[in-house]
């Protein structure tokens, strides 16, 4: 029921397809704002044209020009490096964009001499929302980005667009394997469960799927196209361990067989682990590479492509660490 503003601005930097974008990052933009406009949001999907043709004659002034592969093709991406949109500060709302949507992106019409009517559109090459989130007097306060913390009441936390993921340590299973009464084991079947679910209201509520991923001390994504590449990254029932600098699927998710999935109804995740802790038993997944792994939060399903990001609200939970709980059943071989 509150009208909505955007502002559209030039960016002064360019955006770069092989950089991995996280929500406490941003890209630097004119303050000047180009155009703006107010909007209403609809209850189901809300499709927002802006007017952009204050930048025509310049944009095609530059085209004229455009060699595909030459100093000119430089030029033109240093002229043109994209374009933000801006929400009012003084908003109480989180806005959000699908840059994947078929209307999503700028497009231009031009005229040809037989002066029939075309288009072409310029799509987004990477979407994530800068959310400057203020815990002071909370049991995050404290917190800063990429660092490990452990808050005041010893619960674990996520929320989607302000990067606070769970980090998860396998050492106490590792300490079970070389236990000398456990012997050599086939794991039936592992389980990961997260029950219990608090610090949810009316309006907000757990994300849909989670994914695990490769970190270490730096508590970053480690990715499979490092150099040199990151080792023992494998492909599991429900686990694709590894993040990469693909600006198009910087996830993975497109590999990825299945996530940990949100039970609506009795509010819980559970997640099949079965193969990859089999793997690190076996030897054939090196432990220090599997140690820690990151918990990242998911919102968007309906199809690998729209949840390229996972910052696109505030979903999020709490939880006690005793109901974060790995189950396994196995066979000792004599």
């Amino acid at each position: 029921s509150t009208p909505q503003q955007i502002t559209v601005h030039e960016l002064q930097e360019q955006i770069l397809s092989d950089t991995l974008y996280y929500s406490n990052q941003e890209i630097a933009f004119d303050m000047a704002s180009l155009v703006d406009t107010t909007f209403m949001l609809n209850e189901d999907d809300t499709l927002l044209s802006i007017n952009m043709d204050l930048i025509k004659d310049e944009f095609f002034d530059v085209l004229k020009n455009y060699v595909v592969d030459s100093t000119n093709a430089a030029n033109f991406l240093e002229q043109f490096m994209g374009y933000t949109l801006a929400t009012d500060v003084s908003s109480n709302a989180v806005l959000g964009f699908d840059p994947t949507a078929t209307d999503s992106g700028l497009t231009f019409y031009y005229t040809t001499a037989d002066t029939v009517v075309n288009t072409f559109n310029l799509l987004l090459s990477t979407y994530f929302n800068k959310i400057t989130p203020d815990y002071a007097g909370t049991n995050l306060a404290g917190i800063v980005p990429l660092t490990e913390f452990q808050p005041v009441d010893d619960n674990i936390y996520l929320q989607t667009g302000t990067g606070i993921v769970p980090k998860l340590n396998f050492q106490q299973y590792f300490d079970f394997l070389d236990d000398d009464t456990t012997g050599t084991i086939v794991i039936n079947k592992a389980e990961l469960t997260a029950t219990n679910l608090d610090g949810l209201r009316d309006f907000i509520n757990p994300p849909v799927q989670m994914g695990f991923y490769y970190t270490d001390e730096t508590n970053e994504f480690l990715n499979t196209d490092t150099e040199p590449s990151f080792p023992n990254t494998i492909q599991t029932d429900g686990v694709y361990i590894s993040a990469t600098n693909n600006g198009a699927d910087p996830f993975n998710l497109i590999s990825q067989s299945q996530r940990a999935q949100l039970d609506t109804t009795n509010v819980e995740y559970s997640s099949e682990i079965t193969l990859f802790l089999q793997l690190i038993a076996d030897g054939l997944i090196n432990r220090e590479n599997a140690q820690d792994v990151l918990l990242v939060p998911f919102s968007f399903v309906e199809n690998p492509t729209s949840i390229r990001d996972f910052g696109r609200n505030l979903d999020r939970f709490r939880l006690q660490p005793a109901d974060l709980v790995l189950k396994i059943s196995y066979t000792r071989l004599r």
